[in-house]
Order: structure tokens, then C-alpha cells, then sequence
């Protein structure tokens, strides 16, 4: 596997509509604070398509809030 296809897996496709990839979905969420599936389809565009990345998009916004809630808690 080259670099490129390695990178590619790293940080797949979540909404194909548009092509965002799961590293844009963390920032929209980490950076600018998006906690709905509606904000990161502002900060992104994810999700204005078909709306079947919808659920991973809620998966990532909850697991992003697990582990901010677990830093917190040390």
C-alpha cells in the first residue's frame, strides 16, 4: 500500500455527497465547536445530501464528547 492509499484509510469518506472525510467532521467538532449533525452541515457541508452519513456523524460528535468528558473528569 502506498502513502497516499494509507492516508486515504486513515481518514475515510464519511459524507460521499460531498466528500468529507472524518478529519473535517473532527474539526468542525473540536475546533468550531459544532455539537448537531445540522452545525457540522454548516461548518462542512456533511449531511445537506443524501443524509445517510448522518448517524456516523452523531458517533462522532458523541465520541468527541466521551473524551472531552473523560479529560475533565481526571
Amino acid at each position: 500500500m502506498d502513502m497516499n492509499a494509507t492516508s486515504v484509510a486513515a481518514n475515510p469518506t464519511v459524507c460521499r455527497c460531498f466528500g468529507i472525510r472524518e478529519s473535517q467532521i473532527r474539526d468542525a467538532v473540536a475546533v468550531y465547536g459544532c455539537e448537531t449533525v445540522k452545525e457540522v452541515s454548516g461548518a462542512t457541508e456533511a449531511g445537506r445530501g443524501c443524509t445517510v452519513c448522518h448517524c456516523k456523524i452523531r458517533q462522532m460528535i458523541a465520541e468527541y464528547q466521551r473524551e472531552r468528558a473523560a479529560l475533565a473528569a481526571e
